[in-house]
């Protein structure tokens, strides 16, 4: 195999005046009996062509493996003037070359000079001869002349003979030329001819499919008399039909009108019975109304007698009533009263008529779906509902009065617990009421929101740890990432958020500041809800005793021992300051044993069981179901 870059003489693409295609390679030729290694010579080099070389007994290359510098590459080395002759496909006598990926593979068959073979076993000869004398070497030249001469005739006998082969084969060819011009010339006649052939037959199917139309042309205007036909004789026997028809149906009515009369005749003679029969029947009717009136007029007395003894008792019973209602409305006041003693003995808020459930950490999101239980603790009663999308209507007329407590549950949120003192439909509040959702908490986590009223509009929530880590609306998150202002409200109500991810051994202080201060801490109505993971929502409300005119209003101090158990100092007291700079310093830290530890409380279910109740199943059907739960396990 030979790998050539490049494009190849025009002899190995165009035969010459003797049919050969190829071409000799003036120089040695070296080549390699492996095929990979003349692919990768040429490999990726375009254009890119190897020469399959099929070596003979004679002609053929030499070994120099064993003389090259690279014996893996299996080199055969060919001497100069070597011929290459391309090989055809012998069944179509054309040049058939194959392709391996992206290089042609092109068989030739090499012929290698006879000449330089004799002057190698000359030269091998003389070389061989280590001393010669000048007698021998006379006569060695003497006989070289002959063998010259000798080799020189026969190759001039072998010139003439090769040239007589040509002219043999020459003429051989241009025999076979003519022959396949012959072939040619008569496949020609016999293309003709079918041509010839072919236009005729298709003269003659013209010709036919003419025939055929004027046949069909014929054939459709045969079938159209032949339909006209039809039609005047259906014509002419629907006209007869309708004729008989015609005739049938006078008959017919002929026939009815006599049936009519003869029913008209029966009808009268029926209406004379009939009427004979209701004046016989009004005769017997009359006599009998006669005697029911006697007896009516009895009965009517006795009623009225009746009657007027029920119109005595009933204005008695009214009177009583009358009675009943003054003492009971008295009652009633006397009640609403108490109720309003009672409310402001417990200092509970009055029923909203809508609550809006509002997300904790979310901006201006609002929670829908929100569960909410309202029970008494007055009197047995027990009622689930649930918000929309808008909030809550509170059921004001199926709630009894006195005190309510409102537990509201969502999926995914901190379970909400409050307590109002329901007296009237008329005494509610006619605002909304907003009430905040938290997001669940991982355990060792807490959360503060501040809630407020229309004013001020800003009250900013502050939280300092006993590192002095300080969050606030300067800083919304600690240096250690575990303290973050959720939401920062400036327009009013809040709510305002910060949740502390807890660590061992920490005090977290959290206060407000009244930061725009149109009014007064009075007049803001601000509270602040304390959740932490697994325990019950806390709420703080404001100091009843101090200063609410100042600036700051410290609530609660939040102290996480080792364990992550929490204890609440309640502070509850208005400090002076008119700055952020005066706000109150660190709390210490290790203080969680003075105050009571928060008890933890197991996963709530209450979310579940409300909305079972609310989809209608009942405690035994939840039993029932749980026991099948059960059953269904073991």
């Amino acid at each position: 195999y030979r790998g050539l870059v490049g494009a190849l003489p025009p002899q190995f693409q165009v035969e010459d005046e003797y049919n050969i295609i190829g071409g000799v390679e003036f120089g040695f030729m070296s080549a390699t009996a492996d095929k990979q290694v003349a692919i990768q010579y040429c490999q990726g080099k375009m254009p890119s062509v190897v020469l399959q070389i099929e070596q003979g007994m004679v002609n053929r290359g030499a070994d120099i493996a064993w003389l090259s510098q690279y014996p893996e590459e299996k080199e055969t080395l060919f001497p100069p003037l070597t011929a290459l002759e391309v090989v055809r496909d012998p069944s179509t006598e054309r040049v058939c070359p194959t392709t391996v990926g992206a290089v042609a593979m092109l068989p030739v068959r090499p012929s290698v000079s006879q000449r330089l073979l004799l002057a190698r076993e000359n030269n091998l000869r003389l070389a061989v001869t280590p001393t010669v004398d000048i007698t021998y070497l006379s006569g060695q030249l003497s006989l070289a002349a002959i063998e010259c001469k000798k080799l020189q005739k026969a190759e001039e006998e072998k010139a003439a003979a090769d040239a007589k082969a040509a002219i043999e084969e020459h003429a051989r060819r241009d025999e076979r030329r003519r022959r396949e011009r012959e072939r040619a010339a008569e496949r020609l006649r016999e293309e003709e001819e079918l041509r010839a052939k072919i236009a005729a037959k298709e003269a003659a199917l013209a010709d036919a499919a003419e025939k055929k139309k004027e046949v069909l042309r014929m054939q459709r205007e045969e079938h159209e008399m032949e339909r006209k036909r039809a039609r005047e004789r259906l014509d002419a026997e629907r006209a007869v039909v309708e004729q008989r028809l015609a005739a049938e149906r006078e008959m017919q009515a002929q026939r009815l009108a006599a049936a009519r009369e003869a029913e008209e005749e029966a009808r009268r003679r029926e209406a004379k019975m009939h009427a004979e029969r209701v004046k016989a029947e009004k005769e017997l009717e009359a006599a009998a109304r006669s005697r029911a009136d006697a007896m009516a007029s009895e009965l009517r007395i006795k009623e009225h007698s009746v009657e007027l003894e029920r119109q005595q008792l009933e204005l008695e019973r009214l009177r009583a009533e009358e009675q009943e209602k003054l003492r009971r409305l008295k009652n009633r006041e006397v009640w609403f009263s108490h109720l309003k003693e009672q409310r402001r003995h417990h200092e509970l808020p009055l029923p909203s008529l809508f609550y809006v459930f509002t997300h904790a950490t979310e901006k201006n999101a609002t929670v829908d779906g929100v569960l909410v239980e309202i029970s008494a603790t007055d009197v047995s009663f027990r009622k689930v509902v649930q918000s929309g999308a808008k909030g809550l209507e509170f059921p004001l007329r199926e709630v009894p009065e006195g005190r309510l407590r409102l537990t509201c549950c969502a999926k995914g949120f901190e379970e909400v617990q409050f307590d109002v003192f329901h007296i009237s439909e008329a005494d509610v509040e006619k605002q909304p009421c907003r009430l905040v959702m938290s997001p669940e908490l991982s355990v060792g986590s807490l959360r503060v929101v501040l809630m407020w009223g229309d004013k001020p509009k800003d009250l900013d929530l502050h939280c300092i740890d006993s590192e002095q880590n300080h969050v606030s609306f300067r800083q919304k998150e600690s240096q250690t990432k575990h303290i973050q202002l959720d939401l920062d409200d400036t327009d009013g109500h809040g709510p305002e958020t910060i949740t502390v991810q807890s660590r061992t051994n920490q005090a977290y202080s959290f206060f407000v500041h009244n930061y725009t201060h149109e009014v007064d801490f009075a007049q803001s109505a601000a509270r602040l809800i304390l959740y932490v993971a697994d325990v019950p929502a806390r709420e703080f409300a404001l100091p009843k005793n101090g200063d609410a005119n100042l600036r700051h209003w410290k609530v609660c101090t939040v102290h996480v021992d080792s364990n992550l158990a929490t204890a609440i100092e309640q502070h509850g007291e208005f400090l002076r300051g008119e700055y952020v700079k005066d706000e109150p310093g660190a709390p210490a830290s290790g203080r969680a044993s003075e105050f009571p530890m928060d008890m933890r409380r197991p996963p709530s279910t209450r979310f579940v069981t409300m909305q079972q109740e609310l989809a209608g199943v009942t405690s035994v059907q939840m039993v029932q179901r749980e026991a099948g739960q059960v059953k269904q396990a073991l």
